[in-house]
């Protein structure tokens, strides 16, 4: 009676062994797998940090050449979304330093925190875009009505 309740708990040990073994190693290679998707989707945050920070600087070159009136905010909105793009770009590191330490839970907020902050500095520099795109669609046709007018009073003489 007791060989067999002997063999009875040695089996459910090497089972309950077994399956925590599996278990820790099931869990191991999910939380591998988490932590490579969230240095890939860290990766694709920094290529989009890139573009919208080439953007931004495309945008600060192309209003410099532009007359804007004297009440416009988009050079304060310009520098404001640069500020913020400088700050994003430097949250990455951070934000690599807790995947590397295998913080998952506040790697993947911080990660969700920065797209939706480049998502909406991405709307500031459309906006910004399209406030540059009217001043100097006003500025040509300025440009024109004038070079008509020229034209007309070279010609009446």
């Amino acid at each position: 009676m007791l060989i067999a309740f002997l063999a009875v708990t040695m089996f459910w040990l090497v089972v309950l062994l077994y399956g925590a073994r599996y278990i820790s190693e099931r869990f191991g290679r999910r939380r591998k797998v988490v932590i490579a998707e969230l240095h890939n989707r860290r990766l694709r945050l920094h290529a989009v940090l890139s573009e919208l920070m080439a953007k931004a600087n495309e945008l600060d070159q192309h209003r410099k050449y532009v007359v804007l009136p004297a009440n416009d905010q988009s050079s304060h909105r310009l520098a404001a979304v640069c500020q913020d793009l400088v700050v994003l770009s430097e949250s990455l590191p951070m934000i690599e330093q807790l995947l590397k330490e295998g913080n998952i839970k506040h790697g993947r907020r911080d990660i969700l925190i920065a797209i939706n902050s480049a998502a909406h500095l991405s709307r500031h520099l459309e906006g910004v875009s399209q406030q540059l795109r009217i001043a100097t669609d006003a500025q040509s046709l300025s440009l024109e009505s004038q070079a008509n007018q020229k034209r007309e009073l070279t010609s009446d003489s």
